[in-house]
């Protein structure tokens, strides 16, 4: 989009020249820089949100090399120690029931991991096994 940009510069200066040298009528320049400059203000405004995204994404990926290099030092975990937890998750949402009192209803959990953010769904709730409590 940058390259477009200075493209266009590039393409109105020369269309102001022909202008000035008469090759272009007053008409002519005007539906052609009218074009131009509706073309210039679009990419003015998208700019900043495309560059936005892209560091968003660039974070996104250094965060996630970061949790996969702590990931690879813990490769045979046989016990789930208070360490771990802090080590991988910064906190656990548990929503309410979508209907209360129901033994089958569906239930969101949160599962917010340190550096790539948020994993979360609905989970039935089981009834025939045992409920199982994690403390961190």
């Amino acid at each position: 989009m940058r390259k477009r940009g200075a493209e266009l510069d590039t393409i109105f200066k020369k269309l102001y020249e022909d202008r000035v040298l008469g090759h272009l009528s007053v008409e002519q320049f005007q539906t052609l820089s009218g074009g131009f400059t509706e073309e210039q203000e679009k990419l003015a405004a998208e700019i900043p949100a495309k560059e936005a995204a892209i560091q968003k994404l660039r974070d996104t990926v250094s965060s996630t090399e970061g949790f996969i290099a702590k990931a690879k030092r813990y490769t045979d975990i046989t016990e789930l120690m208070p360490e771990l937890l802090r080590l991988f998750i910064q906190k656990i949402v548990v929503h309410e029931k979508s209907t209360k009192w129901s033994k089958k209803a569906l239930q969101t959990i949160e599962i917010h991991y340190n550096d790539i953010g948020c994993i979360g769904g609905d989970i039935p709730q089981d009834t025939e096994s045992p409920r199982q409590e994690i403390s961190a």
